[in-house]
């Protein structure tokens, strides 16, 4: 069973598409893109349903961690886009994100709580600064 999880982990590694994080592609712009881009990027889509799959999977006291170091790292990293601090390479990581998300929600490994929320939060860093 791990190694049919392993394949399709791979599977999907390799279709990956370019992350959709693009900033201004928006009618709008400003304050209401970069809070409505989420529901509109694919990317950021699966990134959330990626941390929720995962912290249900860890259940406990999992189940509000990992969630909320996420929602915490996003504004942390939209505060750093503000500040116009320079991180490169986000796009690609935001794609590494859902793919390294997907990879460990798929292979149902068990974490332990601060390693998930340091994964999490790692990648919601450059989901936040996407929006900044």
């Amino acid at each position: 069973m791990q190694l049919r999880h392993l394949i399709l982990a791979a599977a999907a590694a390799v279709a990956a598409t370019p992350a959709l994080a693009h900033t201004g592609v928006h009618s709008i712009s400003g304050f209401g893109a970069g809070f409505l881009h989420p529901f509109g990027g694919f990317d950021h889509m699966l990134a959330m349903l990626g941390v929720g799959l995962f912290a249900a999977l860890l259940g406990g006291r999992a189940l509000v961690v990992v969630p909320a170091s996420f929602v915490f790292m996003i504004m942390m990293g939209g505060i750093i886009g503000v500040a116009g601090i320079n991180i490169p390479a986000v796009e690609v990581l935001i794609a590494a994100s859902v793919i390294a998300i997907g990879a460990v929600v798929a292979l149902g490994l068990s974490w332990p709580l601060s390693a998930a929320a340091m994964l999490v939060g790692f990648f919601a860093l450059f989901h936040g600064y996407a929006h900044g």
